[in-house]
């Protein structure tokens, strides 16, 4: 298993010297920067010896996904620059939660909302397929979305796309607000490509001293057979010292 955490890539040294095996980035701050501002990213990690191996945030709350005005042109062109950029990152896998550019707009019919998310997914992972990139849904809590919500909800659009490079994600904050059962884990036939992790309470960076059972959590991850990649994605309250709790909660479970 590899631990990253979801940061800005100022931050990577100090992720580095904590012990992480990679840094998480945002892929719509990625794809918004100048060719200079992106030259200075990359110098960043490689100077750090850390590298972003999975990325979140992928289309930004601007670029709408459903409703009455989408431009599927617009959205393969993002869509073909935010994974040039992942690729020269080393980037495996691309996380897209994007509740601000997914969720349906009022009044619009849910089921014609879900066929063009689908339909932006597909072609996320036809155009990821060249360079090795996994697109993965994320299952937001219903204060956040009114799309996807459950483990299983992301697989079934994923499986929707019929593409073998789309798969979903399982965050333990998102199935806790939305009272979800680790089960749902359990039973996924491998279909989860990533796994964020936060203390479900209030989405803090979690710590050896947590009243929570995150060992059902990770228990169901073993019984999917899950061996991948656990990000944290959360609030910090003091970064640098809160990423040392967390990779010792790591160290503690793993």
């Amino acid at each position: 298993m590899k631990f990253g955490c979801c940061t800005a890539y100022q931050n990577a040294p100090l992720l580095a010297a904590a012990g992480y095996d990679y840094i998480e980035l945002g892929i719509s701050g990625i794809a918004a920067m100048s060719e200079e501002e992106f030259a200075t990213c990359r110098a960043a990690l490689d100077a750090a010896g850390i590298y972003s191996e999975a990325a979140n945030l992928f289309f930004p709350a601007t670029m709408r996904l459903t409703g009455p005005n989408i431009d599927l042109a617009a959205i393969g062109a993002y869509i073909k620059r935010a994974l040039g950029r992942m690729d020269k990152l080393g980037m495996e896998v691309a996380v897209i939660g994007s509740s601000g550019a997914r969720n349906i707009p009022e009044c619009f019919d849910m089921e014609a909302g879900r066929r063009q998310f689908a339909d932006a997914l597909t072609l996320a992972g036809e155009l990821a397929e060249q360079y090795d990139i996994t697109i993965a849904v994320e299952p937001l809590n219903h204060g956040e979305t009114n799309l996807i919500f459950t483990v299983q909800d992301g697989i079934d659009i994923a499986r929707r796309t019929g593409r073998d490079n789309v798969a979903t994600i399982a965050d333990l904050y998102h199935m806790h607000k939305n009272g979800e059962n680790y089960d749902a884990v359990r039973t996924t036939g491998g279909m989860v490509a990533h796994v964020h992790i936060a203390y479900p309470p209030n989405r803090s960076y979690p710590t050896p001293d947590d009243d929570y059972n995150y060992a059902a959590f990770f228990a169901a991850l073993r019984d999917h057979g899950y061996d991948k990649r656990i990000s944290v994605e959360g609030a910090a309250r003091d970064f640098e010292n809160d990423i040392i709790k967390s990779m010792e909660f790591f160290r503690r479970y793993f």
